[in-house]
């Protein structure tokens, strides 16, 4: 019985979840990036429905829309535009 635990344990693996080396190359294709869903012009405080995320991640990634949220625009930002940290 005790060997059977411990199987089922194992079947299940760990609960922390990691990118493994396959999935690296693919990663920046498939994760999104936030971008302007209307103009946002320099100094005007960021909201979610200015945002919208989109593929792939070459900016600020949708994971840190909180720290996005609230803050003043650093610059202007087109619509379209995917937004970055200067």
């Amino acid at each position: 019985m005790v060997a059977g635990i411990r199987d089922v344990e194992a079947a299940l693996g760990s609960a922390e979840k990691l990118r493994r080396p396959c999935e690296r190359e693919a990663a920046p294709l498939v994760r999104r990036s936030l971008v302007a869903r209307e103009h946002i012009p320099a100094g005007r405080t960021i909201e979610a429905a200015m945002l919208i995320t989109l593929r792939p991640e070459d900016g600020i990634s949708a994971r840190d829309l909180d720290r996005v949220v609230g803050r003043p625009a650093w610059r202007d930002f087109a619509a379209g535009e995917v937004l970055r940290w200067d």
